[in-house]
């Protein structure tokens, strides 16, 4: 077996480490906004492994740490504080993928904040049900995103964390927001604008569901699972998963 690290090879931690993630759900030592992952481990020796393994790794951390004693489950939980950008869940995903190795996980489930089950491990999930800007900057894109809107012909909407409920006359429609600012920032910030636009069926069906719900001054495109809102009279755009 090739060497991980030094002390360390493949299959070290099989069965050491329980596939279950905590996302969100204890509070960082360094920032009151930075997003804590918690690892659980059955035992302390292994956490530490795991631990320094994280530590040596190629993805951007804040911290890392190791719980003083065990949970009520016997478990050690390896804390890694992380910022709390939209890039976080590429990070996460990364991480997870470099311990494959070491841990023989393919699958891992998330317990994140405020989301009463268990997902599994994905960029949708993890876009979806974590909060990814700050409180301050959160605010400040609700605001923005409220105005956003207004030029349209919506009867309502609620933003909920990354959810917006769009609400028209006769129909409303929820999608969940990846990214939002002047179009070549969200351009560079996001590869799915490289893509190609959809023509099918269900892609027409909802362009079509999304610009009589929006007003004529609305361009909707549709690309791979998500949608570009633009309007002729604001310069910024709103990349969201349909």
């Amino acid at each position: 077996m090739s060497g991980l690290f030094e002390g360390l090879k493949e299959n070290d931690l099989e069965s050491l480490v329980v596939p279950l993630i905590s996302v969100d759900q204890y509070e960082s030592k360094l920032d009151d906004d930075s997003i804590v992952v918690g690892f659980f481990v059955r035992d302390r020796e292994p956490a530490g492994d795991l631990n320094r393994f994280i530590q040596k790794g190629a993805v951007d951390l804040l911290d890392t740490d190791v719980s003083p004693a065990p949970n009520e489950n016997g478990e050690y939980l390896v804390f890694v504080e992380m910022l709390r950008d939209r890039e976080f869940p590429q990070r996460l995903l990364a991480m997870l993928d470099s311990l494959r190795g070491l841990t023989a996980i393919e699958d891992w489930s998330l317990d994140i904040y405020d989301v009463e089950e268990n997902l599994p491990a994905t960029l949708e999930n993890l876009e979806k049900m974590v909060r990814l800007v700050s409180l301050e900057e959160g605010e400040s894109e609700e605001d923005e995103l409220v105005e956003f809107f207004q030029n349209s012909d919506l009867e309502g909407m609620v933003v909920e964390g990354r959810q917006i409920h769009l609400r028209g006359s006769q129909t409303s429609v929820e999608l969940s927001l990846v990214d939002f600012g002047d179009f070549q920032s969200v351009k560079e910030n996001n590869a799915v604008l490289a893509q190609g636009t959809r023509l099918d069926e269900t892609a027409q069906r909802n362009v079509s569901l999304l610009q009589n719900l929006l007003g004529d001054t609305w361009i909707v495109e549709h690309l791979q699972d998500h949608v570009l809102l633009s309007n002729v009279l604001d310069e910024n755009v709103a990349l969201l998963r349909i």
